[in-house]
């Protein structure tokens, strides 16, 4: 497992080198792709732990050296040996401000965001929250993102919130 996990962090890295400040969207050129990479969530359903590569991918626009956009995918298949697999696709958006750093590739920051979730079987779900947390330079082009992570369920239910806690690695393009 292990293996398999370093073998696709190493491959994303040098499909990235390639495209170093190349790749732009909405017209901000792409600087971050972030994978996260393990994560614990606790709610009033129970408590998950997930590791997986991607768990979920984000780019980095970064609009000032403080102020980022990161739009969000994420893919998780749950396959137990018995037949209540599922399969939980999420898109959003995270608006990370440093509040101390370099432009993204290190420091605290507080980022409030807005996803939806279809999980197989389920209605889809719009929640909101903020991910408050650290980035820790590792060099140049690599960063550690820790981040714990509050968010509302459902905004028209009354499940309660749930907490994540997000670690992740920042590969950046531009330097």
């Amino acid at each position: 497992m292990m293996k398999k996990t370093l073998a696709g962090l190493g491959l994303l890295a040098i499909c990235a080198m390639p495209a170093r400040a190349q790749l732009s969207l909405l017209g901000k050129p792409i600087e971050e792709v972030r994978v996260d990479i393990q994560g614990i969530s606790m709610s009033s359903w129970g408590t998950t732990v997930n590791a997986g590569i991607p768990g979920s991918l984000a780019i980095g626009l970064y609009l000032s050296d403080r102020i980022g956009i990161e739009p969000t995918l994420g893919l998780t298949v749950i396959a137990p040996d018995d037949a209540n697999g599922r399969t939980e696709i999420t898109g959003g958006f995270g608006f990370p401000y440093y509040v101390l750093g370099d432009r993204g590739h290190s420091g605290y920051f507080v980022s409030p965001s807005v996803e939806v979730r279809k999980v197989s079987n389920q209605s889809a779900v719009f929640s909101y929250g903020a991910d408050f947390g650290y980035k820790a330079k590792l060099n140049d082009g690599l960063s550690v993102r820790m981040a714990m992570n509050l968010r509302d369920k459902d905004f028209t239910s009354s499940d309660g919130f749930v907490f994540r806690g997000i670690v992740g690695l920042s590969f950046f393009l531009k330097q």
